[in-house]
């Protein structure tokens, strides 16, 4: 399957040259990663297929510390996506340089978590995972101080992604998790492990089926909670 380099189909909310679904979901070749350059990257099962704005990876490579990222499309010419919730917690909660000291760094050998990631260090563009093509380079306004998010874009004109983020969700650190970017969108899924967690007794040890973290609660619609749920700063 090519690479999309031309005309795309309608995209999710009519977008022109949006492919219908991100070509990282129909690859047929190996995908570089954005922090340890190798060819590694492999689609999470967290990654939600109905979603064409957003996609999850990991890293293969046991050398690389990249266990959990979310690339999310930030600007692509339409109102629809500026709008998104999960884009305004991205926008919200803005990538620093603050990492606390007693966190560490990791011990991948080809990217360790605190490290600087491998786009940042090299001329080459790497993989978009919109459109397929050589064309993803670093945003006038990526962060290098934060070494767990990446502004990106890509320079395909038949690709329409302007400005998208690749933010680390889970390094083996734990502080990856925890900041307030990742838990702000990781709340937009309310699990079913969730949802059983807030009905047992204070104190109450809380084990369930490894399918109950991927199971959305019942009446959830994670599609819709991206694009229109609740953001924190106004609903507490």
């Amino acid at each position: 399957m090519q690479a999309v380099t031309r005309s795309a189909a309608v995209g999710q909310d009519g977008a022109a040259n949006l492919p219908a679904a991100p070509w990282v979901r129909r690859a047929d070749r190996e995908i570089d990663c954005y922090f340890c350059g190798q060819e590694t990257v492999l689609l999470s099962y967290g990654d939600l297929t109905g979603d064409y704005r957003r996609v999850q990876i990991y890293c293969d490579s046991s050398d690389c510390d990249g266990r959990e990222v979310d690339v999310i499309v930030l600007a692509d010419g339409t109102e629809a996506t500026r709008n998104r919730t999960d884009v305004r917690i991205v926008d919200h909660f803005a990538p620093d340089g603050h990492r606390p000291e007693w966190v560490g760094l990791g011990s991948g050998s080809d990217w360790a978590a605190g490290t600087t990631p491998f786009l940042r260090r090299t001329d080459r563009p790497a993989t978009c995972l919109f459109c397929g093509e050589r064309t993803c380079v670093l945003s006038d306004d990526d962060v290098s101080e934060d070494t767990g998010r990446l502004r990106i874009r890509c320079t395909n004109p038949a690709c329409t992604v302007q400005r998208a983020e690749a933010i680390l969700m889970r390094d083996g650190l734990l502080w990856a998790s925890e900041r307030p970017v990742a838990k702000a969108l990781r709340n937009l899924f309310p699990t079913l492990a969730d949802h059983k967690k807030a009905q047992l007794p204070p104190g109450e040890f809380a084990a369930f089926p490894v399918g109950d973290f991927f199971e959305p609660a019942a009446g959830i619609d994670p599609l819709q909670m991206r694009i229109s749920g609740p953001v924190p700063w106004e609903t507490r």
